[in-house]
């Protein structure tokens, strides 16, 4: 091969490498893979309480509020909450409330 040049002599020991022996490199410990903790995110999703809650809806069209009025009013835990309006009024009004220290007691207690 042009511009490459080897000197070779199998008798001479010392022309040869040593061969170096490769250490198996030590076995990788498994990571964990850690879950998420799903029941301590719902525990803290439990400790807000919903203080008011209140739904005004319009469609814009008046045979869908029409259709909607009587089911909502007639359902008589809904009509407290939602309410269907023909004066193009939408509106979502909702007061959540929570403290710190109720947070904290739903991460920290039990198993998660």
């Amino acid at each position: 091969v042009a511009f490459w040049k080897k000197d070779f002599y199998p008798l001479h020991f010392s022309a040869r490498k040593s061969e170096k022996k490769e250490e198996p490199a030590p076995a990788e410990k498994k990571k964990r893979k850690r879950h998420f903790p799903f029941r301590r995110l719902i525990r803290v999703l439990k400790s807000f309480n919903i203080k008011d809650f209140r739904l005004e809806i319009d469609t814009d069209d008046f045979v869908w509020n029409a259709y909607l009025w009587p089911v909502v009013h007639n359902i008589a835990p809904l009509r407290r909450h939602i309410t269907v309006n023909f004066q193009g009024r939408n509106e979502c009004r909702i007061l959540i409330q929570n403290r710190i220290w109720r947070m904290a007691w739903a991460w920290l207690r039990g198993k998660p």
